[in-house]
């Protein structure tokens, strides 16, 4: 049995065979990539004709090179921020409730739970932990401004590209802050 191909668009459009389609291109001496043939000859021998590739689209190259800065920005992200559900949220809450505690003139200490819970591990008392709190969003808030800045000139430099071998540079250029 043999491979029908769309001599037109390279396709292969069916197998006749119950072999894989790895095996069965490799019996018929083809080079495939997802189901389109890149090179070769069908079972007969003959050599096949295979249309040129079309131009890859500007802008749709452009929207995949965002999509990978976005990506390597939430690799850079996650090496300082937890990612796992419902943890962005406490700290927002913790960092509510240690500003909350620190403008109280005369804070009651049971009406910060979030901090109450972290004396002895981030602070021997109330206020020691709200001041670590407050450190720590600080911190997190730089850091998430140098990252965003890389985001976002990059995004930028994509934008102003004319052809799509300008993409790949600037991307492989980028100079994200360095975390631990």
């Amino acid at each position: 049995m043999k491979t029908i191909i769309d001599q037109t668009s390279a396709v292969i459009v069916s197998y006749c065979d119950s072999k894989t389609a790895e095996r069965y291109l490799e019996d018929e001496n083809l080079i495939a990539l997802e189901g389109r043939v890149l090179a070769g000859s069908d079972w007969n021998g003959v050599t096949l004709r295979l249309p040129e590739p079309p131009e890859e689209d500007l802008s749709i190259t452009i929207a995949r090179g965002c999509r990978e800065i976005d990506r390597r920005a939430g690799e850079v992200r996650q090496k300082v921020i937890t990612t796992y559900p419902g943890q962005a949220e406490t700290y927002r809450a913790k960092e509510i409730e240690a500003r909350t505690y620190l403008a109280d003139i005369a804070p009651v200490d049971e009406n910060y739970p979030m901090l109450a819970a972290e004396v002895g591990l981030s602070g021997d008392t109330l206020l020691g932990v709200a001041e670590a709190v407050i450190q720590k969003a600080a911190e997190w808030r730089a850091t998430a401004a140098q990252i965003e800045q890389v985001r976002l000139s990059a995004k930028q430099q994509l934008a102003m590209v004319e052809t799509v071998d300008e993409i790949e540079p600037i991307i492989t250029a980028l100079v994200w802050p360095v975390v631990s």
